[in-house]
């Protein structure tokens, strides 16, 4: 059942990206001037960006802001606004473990408490930009002895996913929360403009991040991003452990399949992941 509401449309809150501007060639293409509250009026969007040529990934990163902001009124789209079909493949690298520490070493000594904070929650834990923008403060907490991260993972309908937080990424969260104030439901991570990140966002943060440390440069932009470092932790416990249901454990996946692709690449042993900057 969709929300109560005064009118048919949805406030646009997209912005002026480049995301935001197809979304709307779309509509006015629809001869829709409006977004429609009702996603089922745009159900065709995810095949209308295949037909004019768009490739998966740049129809999966043009459908995130739009589930989004129905997400936000409690409305979940997966099933409506349908995008690419799964490519069993990497769709980008690991980052190299010397890589990797290089990144870590930057955002210690260059950037700010939030920024680090989000860099190493994608090289500790592997998270998503997604699930880490839905990140509230009082998703971290103390659980008798443990630190303990609540999740709202891709594709699920709430936080039902727990991870500890340990080392390193421990010590930064620690600090970031005793230097910065909110309440447990205010967003964990906000803009200068106290609106919480959005995936897109943190994703462009991250990467010149990553462009600034050294790590993404223009030979190897096309096959290096922030979710290279997700593919770097499920490449470590893969190397790790050879098990296929650990990788699925620690990233989430839904489909096993998608976790062998990990197997599959581990060709070599590997220490951590305890990064030691």
């Amino acid at each position: 059942m969709l929300p109560e509401t005064t009118n048919n449309a949805l406030p646009d809150t997209l912005g002026s990206s480049w995301k935001s501007k197809v979304f709307k060639e779309y509509l006015a293409e629809r001869g829709l001037f409006e977004i429609p509250r009702n996603p089922i009026e745009i159900k065709d969007y995810g095949q209308w960006l295949k037909n004019k040529g768009y490739k998966p990934t740049s129809i999966a990163a043009l459908l995130s802001p739009v589930r989004e902001l129905y997400r936000a009124i409690g409305i979940e789209t997966r099933k409506i606004i349908k995008g690419p079909k799964k490519h069993l493949t990497f769709l980008r690298d690991p980052v190299p473990t010397e890589d990797v520490l290089k990144l870590l070493k930057y955002v210690k000594e260059n950037c700010s408490l939030r920024d680090r904070l989000i860099v190493e929650l994608m090289a500790y834990l592997g998270l998503r930009d997604i699930e880490i923008s839905r990140m509230d403060r009082g998703d971290f907490y103390k659980q008798d002895d443990d630190y303990i991260l609540k999740l709202w993972r891709k594709g699920h309908e709430g936080k039902d996913r727990q991870k500890k937080v340990t080392n390193g990424l421990l010590a930064t969260f620690l600090e970031y929360l005793n230097q910065t104030q909110g309440n447990p439901n205010d967003p964990m991570f906000m803009s200068q403009k106290k609106c919480r990140l959005r995936p897109d966002t943190i994703s462009h943060i991250v990467g010149n991040i990553m462009k600034s440390a050294g790590i993404k440069n223009a030979e190897n932009s096309h096959r290096i991003s922030p979710h290279s470092l997700r593919h770097t932790v499920g490449t470590i416990i893969a190397k790790q452990t050879k098990d296929v249901f650990a990788v699925q454990q620690m990233l989430d996946h839904a489909d096993v399949r998608t976790s062998m692709i990990y197997i599959h690449n581990a060709d070599s042993p590997e220490n951590l992941i305890n990064w030691e900057v």
